[in-house]
């Protein structure tokens, strides 16, 4: 897993890319038009000397192309796969890495599913790729064959599948998967990402020893024996070296504001006043939105310097359960909070503003948006994917949720504006009494 390229993506498309290089063509003026250093996304064409990636069509006849370390042939790479790419900036890719999501053993043939490394996996006409000339049809897997993944996992714990291929030709023994760490418990040297359970062990290869953490991204190899994934070795995945490259994916996430999103299920990016829309515009940013998006370290983390969108961008229908609403915080442990008597669950990928930390939030007035989520038991549980501070002078109040016996995150309208019980809502009140009550609910739009 040691890659010799920058690994950028956990997952990408199949669709055709109409980004920012998607007007480059190397075909006829090798080296005469300019490429970012870095491309991570999908394959869109490919022979035996030139690749397309997020639309830039780049000269791959020298290009170094491999998976975790094994020399590879450019052939052996197809159209959907997701790559890393670097170039010379000029048209012209000089190292290719494949970056599948996920590669394993098919130890069960389902109806609608295959299940590799304890997880199931969805077969859909639109994701199967399992090779050039077969039919659809989940007939054609059987069980000891090996699979490529590409794809992500949402927000409550499923893969979304792109495609998934024929994994002969890297089947080297070795199992892949990554995603992030949740329900990590080191005293037994477990966690899981997704369904899947991962055991580690004083023997397991470790980025430069690092401690792990839920909500971590990690790409883990080793094996599955059944009943779980035995780690050999773990790279934790660090959002930050992003910053240069050019990124394809799915919106997962996107906050109220539109000033932070989520791609691939995996990195927060940051919109400032700086980012440069093409395509579309800033009230585009949906989930399900797909977009090309270049990248730099700023002020805020990861932040866009650029946003195309792709055909077909927001055609999706949101998977993720979101939830807001503002209170008066009570701190649990490190990682969970309450307010009003509902407890919030925080990982490393929490977004805290204003200075903002676990340690400084206990009986702070704050501002809280996530997304319904479930732990490895299947328990609903409130991830929370981003913490402002609550201005003093501000007088209304978001909240998205579910209606409980008239009330809404502990919150109960003295005007009768809350009164569809058992509805999912998301309105914007005027705060009456922080916690209490609220008046003039108004669905947000």
């Amino acid at each position: 897993m040691k890659k010799t390229l920058l690994c950028l993506s956990v997952a990408a498309l199949l669709s055709a890319c109409g980004g920012s290089g998607s007007d480059h063509n190397s075909s006829n003026n090798t080296n005469s038009y300019s490429s970012p250093e870095k491309l991570t996304g999908t394959v869109t064409e490919v022979s035996d000397s030139k690749i397309t990636v997020n639309g830039f069509e780049l000269d791959a006849s020298n290009a170094e192309v491999e998976y975790d370390e094994a020399r590879l042939n450019l052939t052996d790479i197809q159209k959907g796969m997701r790559v890393d790419v670097e170039t010379n900036r000029s048209g012209v890719a000089t190292e290719i890495e494949l970056d599948p999501s996920l590669v394993g053993e098919v130890t069960a043939v389902n109806t609608d599913s295959i299940t590799v490394n304890g997880t199931d996996i969805p077969t859909t006409p639109s994701t199967r790729a399992y090779s050039s000339t077969a039919q659809y049809s989940n007939s054609g897997y059987q069980v000891g064959d090996w699979v490529l993944v590409d794809g992500y996992l949402d927000n409550s714990g499923q893969w979304q599948v792109f495609g998934i291929y024929d994994a002969s030709f890297i089947h080297n023994g070795e199992a892949e998967i990554e995603g992030p760490i949740s329900s990590l418990d080191t005293t037994n040297q477990t966690f899981n990402i997704g369904q899947t359970l991962v055991f580690y062990s004083g023997s397991t290869e470790i980025d430069n020893d690092a401690s792990l953490a839920n909500g971590s991204w990690v790409e883990v190899e080793g094996n599955f024996n059944g009943t779980q994934f035995v780690a050999t070795e773990i790279d934790i995945e660090d959002d930050n070296q992003y910053s240069g490259a050019e990124l394809e994916g799915v919106v997962t996430w996107v906050n109220n504001e539109q000033t932070s999103i989520e791609l691939n299920g995996r990195t927060s990016i940051a919109i400032t006043d700086s980012t440069v829309f093409d395509d579309g515009k800033q009230a585009d940013l949906i989930e399900g939105a797909r977009i090309e998006v270049e990248l730099v370290n700023g002020t805020s983390g990861l932040e866009a310097t650029e946003i195309e969108f792709e055909d077909g961008s927001g055609s999706q229908t949101q998977s993720s359960v979101k939830f807001a609403l503002s209170g008066t915080a009570t701190l649990i442990d490190d990682t969970s909070f309450s307010i009003n008597g509902y407890e919030f669950i925080t990982d490393s990928r929490t977004q805290f503003e204003n200075s903002l930390t676990m340690a400084s939030i206990d009986n702070r007035d704050i501002e809280v948006e996530g997304v319904e989520s479930t732990d490895a038991s299947g328990n609903i549980i409130y991830l929370v994917k981003e913490v402002e501070a609550l201005e003093a002078n501000d007088n209304d109040i978001d909240l998205e949720g579910s209606i409980e016996n008239g009330t809404l995150w502990g919150y109960s309208s003295i005007d009768g504006s809350l009164d569809n019980n058992g509805s999912r809502t998301d309105v914007e009140c005027v705060i009456d009494t922080l916690n209490h009550t609220v008046s003039n609910c108004r669905v947000d739009d």
